[in-house]
Protein backbone atom coordinates (compact mmCIF):
# COMPACT_ATOMS: atom_id res chain seq x y z
CA UNK A 1 0.00 0.00 0.00
CA UNK A 2 1.49 3.21 -1.11
CA UNK A 3 1.40 6.37 1.21
CA UNK A 4 -1.54 7.84 -0.31
CA UNK A 5 -3.73 4.56 0.87
CA UNK A 6 -2.33 4.48 4.21
CA UNK A 7 -3.59 8.24 4.41
CA UNK A 8 -7.01 7.54 3.29
CA UNK A 9 -7.54 4.35 5.38
CA UNK A 10 -6.37 6.29 8.33
CA UNK A 11 -8.24 9.53 7.54
CA UNK A 12 -11.61 6.73 7.45
CA UNK A 13 -10.62 4.82 10.46
CA UNK A 14 -9.88 9.09 12.31
CA UNK A 15 -13.42 9.82 11.38
CA UNK A 16 -14.91 6.55 12.66
CA UNK A 17 -13.73 6.78 16.04
CA UNK A 18 -14.69 10.87 16.06
CA UNK A 19 -17.93 9.21 15.82
CA UNK A 20 -17.87 6.83 18.19
CA UNK A 21 -16.58 9.51 20.54
CA UNK A 22 -19.36 11.50 20.06
CA UNK A 23 -21.39 8.61 20.86
CA UNK A 24 -19.68 7.87 23.95
CA UNK A 25 -19.95 11.37 24.96
CA UNK A 26 -23.50 11.52 24.67
CA UNK A 27 -23.99 8.22 26.56
CA UNK A 28 -21.97 9.78 29.67
CA UNK A 29 -25.29 13.08 29.82
CA UNK A 30 -27.51 9.95 29.52
CA UNK A 31 -25.67 7.66 31.81
CA UNK A 32 -25.21 10.69 34.65
CA UNK A 33 -29.10 11.78 33.95
CA UNK A 34 -30.25 8.89 34.59
CA UNK A 35 -27.89 8.07 37.39
CA UNK A 36 -28.97 11.60 38.93
CA UNK A 37 -32.78 10.26 38.46
CA UNK A 38 -32.11 7.47 40.10
CA UNK A 39 -30.04 8.82 43.21
CA UNK A 40 -32.69 11.34 43.87
CA UNK A 41 -35.65 9.17 43.40
CA UNK A 42 -34.38 6.18 45.89
CA UNK A 43 -37.35 6.29 48.23
CA UNK A 44 -39.75 5.92 45.14
CA UNK A 45 -37.68 2.97 43.65
CA UNK A 46 -38.09 1.14 47.24
CA UNK A 47 -41.62 1.62 47.75
CA UNK A 48 -41.78 0.31 44.17
CA UNK A 49 -39.77 -2.97 45.29
CA UNK A 50 -41.36 -3.33 48.46
CA UNK A 51 -45.01 -3.38 46.55
CA UNK A 52 -43.68 -5.77 44.06
CA UNK A 53 -42.37 -7.78 46.40
CA UNK A 54 -45.80 -7.98 48.49
CA UNK A 55 -47.60 -9.04 45.78
CA UNK A 56 -45.51 -11.73 44.91
CA UNK A 57 -45.79 -13.30 48.27
CA UNK A 58 -50.06 -12.71 48.08
CA UNK A 59 -50.94 -9.27 49.13
CA UNK A 60 -53.68 -8.04 47.74
CA UNK A 61 -54.20 -4.81 49.62
CA UNK A 62 -57.61 -5.97 51.05
CA UNK A 63 -60.98 -7.03 49.00
CA UNK A 64 -62.78 -3.49 50.59
CA UNK A 65 -65.29 -4.72 53.13
CA UNK A 66 -62.50 -4.91 55.86
CA UNK A 67 -60.51 -1.07 56.19
CA UNK A 68 -58.32 -2.82 58.49
CA UNK A 69 -57.18 -5.63 56.29
CA UNK A 70 -55.88 -2.29 53.91
CA UNK A 71 -54.58 -0.54 56.40
CA UNK A 72 -52.48 -3.48 57.75
CA UNK A 73 -51.26 -4.26 54.04
CA UNK A 74 -50.43 -0.31 53.98
CA UNK A 75 -48.51 -0.79 57.27
CA UNK A 76 -46.35 -3.47 56.06
CA UNK A 77 -45.75 -2.11 52.76
CA UNK A 78 -44.18 1.08 53.98
CA UNK A 79 -42.19 -1.26 56.55
CA UNK A 80 -40.79 -3.40 54.21
CA UNK A 81 -39.88 -0.11 52.07
CA UNK A 82 -38.14 1.51 55.13
CA UNK A 83 -36.00 -2.28 55.14
CA UNK A 84 -35.21 -2.42 51.78
CA UNK A 85 -34.17 1.45 51.74
CA UNK A 86 -30.70 0.82 52.68
CA UNK A 87 -30.26 -1.82 50.52
CA UNK A 88 -31.92 -0.28 47.10
CA UNK A 89 -29.99 2.70 47.79
CA UNK A 90 -26.58 0.82 47.62
CA UNK A 91 -27.52 -1.08 45.06
CA UNK A 92 -28.98 2.06 42.65
CA UNK A 93 -25.92 4.08 43.77
CA UNK A 94 -23.58 0.76 42.26
CA UNK A 95 -25.84 0.54 38.85
CA UNK A 96 -25.54 4.36 38.24
CA UNK A 97 -22.32 4.63 39.01
CA UNK A 98 -21.10 1.31 36.69
CA UNK A 99 -23.48 2.84 34.05
CA UNK A 100 -21.52 6.29 34.30
CA UNK A 101 -17.91 4.63 34.74
CA UNK A 102 -18.66 2.31 31.24
CA UNK A 103 -19.88 5.19 29.50
CA UNK A 104 -16.60 7.54 30.48
CA UNK A 105 -13.93 4.74 29.86
CA UNK A 106 -16.03 4.71 25.93
CA UNK A 107 -15.86 8.50 25.69
CA UNK A 108 -11.78 8.24 27.14
CA UNK A 109 -11.40 5.38 24.67
CA UNK A 110 -12.65 6.55 21.17
CA UNK A 111 -11.54 10.13 22.03
CA UNK A 112 -8.07 9.20 22.79
CA UNK A 113 -8.21 6.55 19.59
CA UNK A 114 -9.36 9.73 17.24
CA UNK A 115 -6.30 11.84 18.86
CA UNK A 116 -4.33 9.24 17.48
CA UNK A 117 -5.38 8.38 14.50
CA UNK A 118 -5.22 12.30 13.55
CA UNK A 119 -1.59 12.73 14.59
CA UNK A 120 -0.62 8.95 12.51
CA UNK A 121 -0.92 11.07 8.87
CA UNK A 122 1.92 13.37 10.36
CA UNK A 123 3.79 10.61 11.59
CA UNK A 124 3.43 8.50 8.26
CA UNK A 125 3.86 11.20 6.37
CA UNK A 126 7.62 12.53 8.47
CA UNK A 127 8.57 8.17 8.12
CA UNK A 128 7.46 8.43 3.93
CA UNK A 129 9.84 11.88 4.08
CA UNK A 130 13.04 9.74 6.34
CA UNK A 131 13.28 7.22 3.92
CA UNK A 132 9.94 5.07 3.66
CA UNK A 133 9.46 6.17 0.05
CA UNK A 134 12.75 4.56 -0.95
CA UNK A 135 12.07 1.56 1.87
CA UNK A 136 8.81 0.61 0.31
CA UNK A 137 10.06 0.75 -3.33
CA UNK A 138 7.90 -1.73 -4.95
CA UNK A 139 5.78 -2.88 -1.96
CA UNK A 140 2.57 -4.64 -2.78
CA UNK A 141 0.28 -6.37 -0.59
CA UNK A 142 -0.29 -9.89 -0.10
CA UNK A 143 -2.79 -11.99 1.74
CA UNK A 144 -0.41 -14.87 3.48
CA UNK A 145 -3.47 -16.94 4.95
CA UNK A 146 -6.52 -17.08 6.43
CA UNK A 147 -6.67 -16.28 10.69
CA UNK A 148 -6.87 -19.01 12.83
CA UNK A 149 -9.59 -17.89 15.51
CA UNK A 150 -11.04 -14.66 14.07
CA UNK A 151 -11.26 -16.48 10.34
CA UNK A 152 -10.27 -13.31 8.55
CA UNK A 153 -7.41 -12.73 5.74
CA UNK A 154 -4.54 -11.66 6.65
CA UNK A 155 -2.58 -9.46 4.27
CA UNK A 156 0.92 -7.55 4.67
CA UNK A 157 3.10 -4.93 3.10
CA UNK A 158 6.07 -7.45 0.96
CA UNK A 159 8.90 -5.88 -1.21
CA UNK A 160 11.03 -7.87 -3.31
CA UNK A 161 13.66 -7.38 -5.18
CA UNK A 162 16.16 -8.65 -7.46
CA UNK A 163 14.03 -11.85 -7.26
CA UNK A 164 14.11 -14.54 -8.84
CA UNK A 165 18.16 -14.50 -8.26
CA UNK A 166 19.86 -14.95 -11.29
CA UNK A 167 22.06 -18.09 -10.81
CA UNK A 168 24.93 -19.14 -13.13
CA UNK A 169 27.46 -22.09 -13.05
CA UNK A 170 30.28 -19.83 -11.30
CA UNK A 171 27.91 -17.66 -9.02
CA UNK A 172 25.55 -18.62 -6.68
CA UNK A 173 23.46 -15.24 -5.23
CA UNK A 174 21.91 -15.54 -2.05
CA UNK A 175 18.24 -13.99 -0.90
CA UNK A 176 18.10 -12.29 2.40
CA UNK A 177 15.01 -12.62 3.95
CA UNK A 178 14.34 -9.77 6.38
CA UNK A 179 12.05 -10.28 9.56
CA UNK A 180 11.95 -7.10 11.63
CA UNK A 181 11.17 -6.91 15.39
CA UNK A 182 8.35 -5.84 18.05
CA UNK A 183 6.27 -3.31 16.51
CA UNK A 184 8.48 -2.42 13.83
CA UNK A 185 8.65 -2.67 9.94
CA UNK A 186 10.51 -3.33 7.24
CA UNK A 187 11.61 0.25 6.82
CA UNK A 188 14.32 -0.63 9.54
CA UNK A 189 15.85 -2.80 7.26
CA UNK A 190 16.20 0.23 5.00
CA UNK A 191 20.10 0.73 4.52
CA UNK A 192 20.88 -2.96 4.62
CA UNK A 193 18.01 -3.73 1.62
CA UNK A 194 19.67 -1.00 -0.40
CA UNK A 195 22.90 -2.52 0.47
CA UNK A 196 21.43 -6.29 -0.50
CA UNK A 197 20.42 -4.35 -3.71
CA UNK A 198 23.36 -2.80 -4.49
CA UNK A 199 25.45 -6.06 -4.73
CA UNK A 200 23.13 -7.94 -6.50
CA UNK A 201 21.30 -10.08 -3.81
CA UNK A 202 17.71 -11.13 -3.38
CA UNK A 203 15.94 -9.56 -0.91
CA UNK A 204 12.50 -10.13 0.74
CA UNK A 205 10.86 -8.48 3.91
CA UNK A 206 7.59 -7.99 4.70
CA UNK A 207 5.48 -5.75 7.36
CA UNK A 208 4.21 -8.19 10.25
CA UNK A 209 0.16 -8.13 10.96
CA UNK A 210 -0.93 -4.97 12.31
CA UNK A 211 2.75 -3.85 11.61
CA UNK A 212 3.51 -0.85 9.16
CA UNK A 213 1.96 -0.97 6.28
CA UNK A 214 0.15 -4.30 7.01
CA UNK A 215 -3.20 -5.01 7.69
CA UNK A 216 -5.06 -4.80 10.96
CA UNK A 217 -4.08 -1.72 12.28
CA UNK A 218 -7.96 -0.84 12.73
CA UNK A 219 -9.16 -3.93 13.83
CA UNK A 220 -10.96 -2.42 17.01
CA UNK A 221 -12.79 -0.04 14.11
CA UNK A 222 -13.45 -2.97 11.30
CA UNK A 223 -13.99 -6.34 13.68
CA UNK A 224 -14.69 -4.78 17.03
CA UNK A 225 -12.71 -5.64 20.37
CA UNK A 226 -12.52 -9.66 19.92
CA UNK A 227 -9.94 -9.08 17.56
CA UNK A 228 -7.48 -7.38 20.06
CA UNK A 229 -8.72 -10.30 22.42
CA UNK A 230 -8.28 -12.98 20.77
CA UNK A 231 -4.77 -14.64 19.66
CA UNK A 232 -4.66 -11.99 16.29
CA UNK A 233 -1.54 -11.25 17.47
CA UNK A 234 -0.24 -14.60 19.18
CA UNK A 235 3.30 -15.35 19.03
CA UNK A 236 1.91 -18.46 17.37
CA UNK A 237 -0.16 -16.27 14.52
CA UNK A 238 2.69 -14.08 13.60
CA UNK A 239 4.79 -17.54 13.19
CA UNK A 240 2.61 -19.29 10.63
CA UNK A 241 2.67 -15.86 9.00
CA UNK A 242 6.34 -16.20 8.95
CA UNK A 243 6.39 -19.65 7.62
CA UNK A 244 4.06 -18.48 4.73
CA UNK A 245 5.94 -15.32 4.43
CA UNK A 246 8.65 -17.87 3.89
CA UNK A 247 7.07 -20.49 1.44
CA UNK A 248 6.60 -17.21 -0.84
CA UNK A 249 10.17 -15.78 -0.34
CA UNK A 250 11.46 -19.48 -1.73
CA UNK A 251 9.05 -19.84 -4.21
CA UNK A 252 10.16 -16.29 -5.73
CA UNK A 253 13.94 -16.59 -5.16
CA UNK A 254 13.64 -19.87 -7.35
CA UNK A 255 15.04 -23.49 -6.69
CA UNK A 256 18.83 -23.01 -6.47
CA UNK A 257 18.54 -20.00 -4.44
CA UNK A 258 20.02 -20.31 -0.54
CA UNK A 259 17.46 -18.08 1.42
CA UNK A 260 19.54 -16.63 4.50
CA UNK A 261 16.68 -15.36 7.10
CA UNK A 262 18.34 -11.73 8.87
CA UNK A 263 15.95 -11.31 11.38
CA UNK A 264 15.85 -8.55 14.62
CA UNK A 265 14.69 -8.68 18.13
CA UNK A 266 11.85 -10.53 18.71
CA UNK A 267 11.96 -11.43 14.74
CA UNK A 268 14.98 -13.69 16.22
CA UNK A 269 12.83 -16.20 18.23
CA UNK A 270 10.36 -16.40 15.34
CA UNK A 271 13.11 -17.05 12.92
CA UNK A 272 14.65 -19.84 14.97
CA UNK A 273 11.26 -21.38 14.94
CA UNK A 274 11.30 -21.33 11.78
CA UNK A 275 14.43 -23.36 11.21
CA UNK A 276 13.90 -25.51 13.98
CA UNK A 277 10.52 -26.76 13.25
CA UNK A 278 11.24 -26.74 9.22
CA UNK A 279 13.42 -30.30 9.27
CA UNK A 280 10.47 -31.76 11.57
CA UNK A 281 7.39 -32.18 8.91
CA UNK A 282 4.88 -33.39 12.11
CA UNK A 283 4.88 -29.71 13.10
CA UNK A 284 4.36 -27.83 10.19
CA UNK A 285 3.36 -28.64 6.85
CA UNK A 286 6.36 -26.87 5.13
CA UNK A 287 7.49 -27.43 1.76
CA UNK A 288 10.43 -25.25 1.51
CA UNK A 289 14.01 -26.29 2.56
CA UNK A 290 15.49 -25.10 5.72
CA UNK A 291 17.26 -22.07 5.27
CA UNK A 292 20.79 -22.03 4.33
CA UNK A 293 21.83 -19.70 7.34
CA UNK A 294 20.31 -17.71 10.27
CA UNK A 295 21.28 -13.62 11.35
CA UNK A 296 20.25 -13.09 14.18
CA UNK A 297 20.42 -9.12 15.07
CA UNK A 298 20.06 -7.89 18.87
CA UNK A 299 18.46 -11.14 19.93
CA UNK A 300 17.56 -11.92 23.24
CA UNK A 301 19.13 -14.89 25.29
CA UNK A 302 17.00 -18.28 25.41
CA UNK A 303 14.25 -18.04 27.60
CA UNK A 304 14.64 -18.88 31.06
CA UNK A 305 12.61 -18.70 34.56
CA UNK A 306 13.89 -15.09 35.47
CA UNK A 307 13.18 -14.03 31.85
CA UNK A 308 9.97 -15.07 32.82
CA UNK A 309 9.24 -13.36 35.61
CA UNK A 310 10.80 -10.30 34.04
CA UNK A 311 7.94 -9.91 32.21
CA UNK A 312 5.02 -9.42 34.63
CA UNK A 313 6.12 -6.48 35.23
CA UNK A 314 5.47 -5.23 31.38
CA UNK A 315 2.45 -7.46 31.43
CA UNK A 316 0.93 -5.49 34.40
CA UNK A 317 2.08 -2.39 31.81
CA UNK A 318 0.18 -3.21 29.06
CA UNK A 319 -2.41 -4.43 30.77
CA UNK A 320 -3.81 -0.82 31.55
CA UNK A 321 -6.65 1.06 29.20
CA UNK A 322 -5.11 1.48 26.01
CA UNK A 323 -7.00 5.39 26.50
CA UNK A 324 -4.17 5.47 29.74
CA UNK A 325 -1.26 3.74 27.34
CA UNK A 326 -2.12 6.68 24.64
CA UNK A 327 -1.70 9.43 27.51
CA UNK A 328 1.63 7.74 28.06
CA UNK A 329 3.21 7.28 24.89
CA UNK A 330 5.58 9.90 24.88
CA UNK A 331 7.08 8.71 28.40
CA UNK A 332 7.25 4.88 26.33
CA UNK A 333 8.99 6.13 23.08
CA UNK A 334 11.65 8.30 25.33
CA UNK A 335 12.37 5.32 27.19
CA UNK A 336 12.56 3.12 24.49
CA UNK A 337 15.21 5.46 22.44
CA UNK A 338 17.10 6.30 25.29
CA UNK A 339 17.78 2.35 25.54
CA UNK A 340 17.89 0.77 22.03
CA UNK A 341 20.44 3.71 20.04
CA UNK A 342 23.63 4.35 20.70
CA UNK A 343 24.66 7.53 23.02
CA UNK A 344 26.50 8.66 19.50
CA UNK A 345 23.29 8.68 17.90
CA UNK A 346 20.98 10.30 20.78
CA UNK A 347 23.65 13.12 20.83
CA UNK A 348 23.06 13.75 17.19
CA UNK A 349 19.31 14.78 17.67
CA UNK A 350 20.13 16.35 20.50
CA UNK A 351 22.60 18.85 18.50
CA UNK A 352 20.42 19.38 15.99
CA UNK A 353 17.54 20.55 18.51
CA UNK A 354 20.02 23.35 19.65
CA UNK A 355 20.68 24.63 15.85
CA UNK A 356 24.30 23.15 16.27
CA UNK A 357 25.76 22.26 13.09
CA UNK A 358 28.14 18.97 13.14
CA UNK A 359 31.66 19.59 13.31
CA UNK A 360 34.27 17.28 11.32
CA UNK A 361 34.93 16.76 7.66
CA UNK A 362 32.53 15.83 4.73
CA UNK A 363 31.97 12.58 6.37
CA UNK A 364 31.60 13.38 9.71
CA UNK A 365 28.97 16.08 8.72
CA UNK A 366 27.17 12.97 6.39
CA UNK A 367 26.94 10.83 9.27
CA UNK A 368 25.90 12.64 11.44
CA UNK A 369 22.91 13.72 9.08
CA UNK A 370 22.34 9.89 9.00
CA UNK A 371 22.31 9.05 12.07
CA UNK A 372 19.53 12.02 12.66
CA UNK A 373 17.43 10.16 9.91
CA UNK A 374 18.24 7.24 11.91
CA UNK A 375 16.19 9.16 15.31
CA UNK A 376 13.30 10.79 12.91
CA UNK A 377 12.36 7.74 11.49
CA UNK A 378 12.07 5.66 14.55
CA UNK A 379 10.06 8.66 15.88
CA UNK A 380 7.71 8.46 13.33
CA UNK A 381 7.52 5.01 13.35
CA UNK A 382 6.37 4.94 17.02
CA UNK A 383 3.62 8.02 16.47
CA UNK A 384 2.31 6.18 13.65
CA UNK A 385 1.57 2.01 15.67
CA UNK A 386 -1.75 1.71 16.83
CA UNK A 387 -1.76 1.49 20.81
CA UNK A 388 -4.62 -1.30 20.60
CA UNK A 389 -1.97 -3.65 18.55
CA UNK A 390 0.96 -2.62 20.64
CA UNK A 391 -1.72 -4.08 23.51
CA UNK A 392 -2.78 -6.96 22.00
CA UNK A 393 0.94 -7.86 20.69
CA UNK A 394 2.94 -7.40 23.95
CA UNK A 395 -0.21 -9.22 26.30
CA UNK A 396 0.16 -12.23 23.98
CA UNK A 397 3.80 -12.63 23.50
CA UNK A 398 5.36 -11.35 26.53
CA UNK A 399 7.28 -14.04 28.16
CA UNK A 400 7.15 -16.11 24.77
CA UNK A 401 10.62 -17.92 22.92
CA UNK A 402 12.56 -20.57 22.86
CA UNK A 403 14.22 -21.98 25.83
CA UNK A 404 17.59 -23.41 26.42
CA UNK A 405 16.98 -26.88 26.92
CA UNK A 406 14.78 -27.09 23.66
CA UNK A 407 18.09 -25.42 21.97
CA UNK A 408 20.41 -27.67 22.92
CA UNK A 409 18.27 -31.15 22.11
CA UNK A 410 17.43 -29.64 18.60
CA UNK A 411 20.67 -27.78 17.59
CA UNK A 412 21.87 -29.92 15.23
CA UNK A 413 19.41 -29.52 12.88
CA UNK A 414 19.98 -25.98 12.58
CA UNK A 415 22.12 -23.74 10.12
CA UNK A 416 24.89 -22.02 10.73
CA UNK A 417 23.62 -19.26 13.27
CA UNK A 418 25.19 -15.88 13.25
CA UNK A 419 24.70 -13.46 15.99
CA UNK A 420 25.18 -9.42 15.98
CA UNK A 421 24.77 -7.27 19.20
CA UNK A 422 25.89 -3.84 19.58
CA UNK A 423 27.85 -2.69 21.77
CA UNK A 424 25.79 -0.71 23.83
CA UNK A 425 22.78 -2.63 23.54
CA UNK A 426 20.33 -1.84 26.68
CA UNK A 427 17.18 -3.89 25.34
CA UNK A 428 18.79 -7.44 24.69
CA UNK A 429 22.85 -6.56 26.23
CA UNK A 430 25.59 -8.45 24.65
CA UNK A 431 25.27 -10.95 27.51
CA UNK A 432 22.41 -12.34 26.04
CA UNK A 433 23.39 -12.86 22.49
CA UNK A 434 27.14 -14.21 23.95
CA UNK A 435 24.58 -16.65 26.29
CA UNK A 436 22.74 -17.85 22.84
CA UNK A 437 26.14 -18.44 21.26
CA UNK A 438 27.20 -20.49 24.22
CA UNK A 439 23.85 -22.47 23.73
CA UNK A 440 24.11 -22.86 20.88
CA UNK A 441 27.86 -24.17 21.11
CA UNK A 442 29.03 -25.03 17.51
CA UNK A 443 26.88 -24.04 15.48
CA UNK A 444 26.84 -20.16 16.23
CA UNK A 445 29.20 -17.32 15.32
CA UNK A 446 28.62 -14.04 17.85
CA UNK A 447 29.80 -11.09 16.64
CA UNK A 448 29.79 -7.30 18.39
CA UNK A 449 29.45 -4.22 16.54
CA UNK A 450 30.69 -1.07 18.14
CA UNK A 451 29.26 2.27 17.80
CA UNK A 452 25.73 0.84 18.17
CA UNK A 453 23.23 -0.32 19.91
CA UNK A 454 20.05 -2.33 20.30
CA UNK A 455 18.92 -0.91 16.14
CA UNK A 456 22.26 -1.98 14.87
CA UNK A 457 21.11 -2.43 11.46
CA UNK A 458 20.12 1.16 11.42
CA UNK A 459 23.17 2.63 13.19
CA UNK A 460 25.97 0.71 11.51
CA UNK A 461 24.62 -1.06 7.93
CA UNK A 462 27.85 -1.07 6.26
CA UNK A 463 29.00 -3.44 9.14
CA UNK A 464 25.75 -5.80 9.49
CA UNK A 465 26.16 -5.69 5.84
CA UNK A 466 29.60 -7.09 6.01
CA UNK A 467 28.35 -9.98 8.51
CA UNK A 468 25.78 -10.92 5.83
CA UNK A 469 28.80 -10.94 3.13
CA UNK A 470 30.21 -13.48 5.37
CA UNK A 471 27.56 -16.15 5.79
CA UNK A 472 27.06 -15.18 2.10
CA UNK A 473 31.00 -16.64 1.91
CA UNK A 474 30.69 -19.15 4.49
CA UNK A 475 28.10 -20.83 1.97
CA UNK A 476 30.58 -21.25 -1.16
CA UNK A 477 28.77 -18.05 -2.64
CA UNK A 478 31.76 -16.70 -5.00
CA UNK A 479 32.29 -13.19 -4.34
CA UNK A 480 31.17 -10.03 -6.45
CA UNK A 481 33.30 -7.22 -7.18
CA UNK A 482 33.69 -5.65 -3.79
CA UNK A 483 32.16 -7.86 -2.02
CA UNK A 484 34.26 -8.24 0.97
CA UNK A 485 35.93 -5.37 1.13
CA UNK A 486 33.71 -2.85 3.31
CA UNK A 487 35.05 -1.64 6.57
CA UNK A 488 33.90 -3.75 8.90
CA UNK A 489 33.42 -1.98 13.13
CA UNK A 490 33.13 -5.13 14.85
Amino acid sequence: MDATGVMKATLRARDKARWLAVSALLNVFVATGLALTAVDNTALISEAVSGLLLVMVGGDGGDGRDGRDGRDSVNSMDSMAAGFAPFVGVVVWAASLSALFVAIHALFEHATLAMELAATPRSEACAWRSGGKQFYKGAKHVALRISKDTNFQRHVAVVVRNLPCAQTHNTTTPCFMFVHGSMARLGQFGALMDLCEQRGFGVFAYDQFGMGRSGGRYLILDDGLDAYTSSSFSREELLLDLFAAYEQCCEQAGPDTPVIICAHSFGCQLALELALNIPDPLCFDMTAATPAGVVLLGSQGPVEQEQERATVAAKRLFSLPCFVLRLIRPLLSGDFKKRAFHPDTLSSLEGKRQGKSPGGDAVARERSRYLRNVLEYASALSGANSMAVCKAFYMQTLGTGVSAKRLERQRDVLPLVHLATGESDQLTSPGSGRKMAEVLGSRAVYTEIRSAGHQCMEEQPEAVFGVLCEVAASLGCQKKKGLMNDVISI
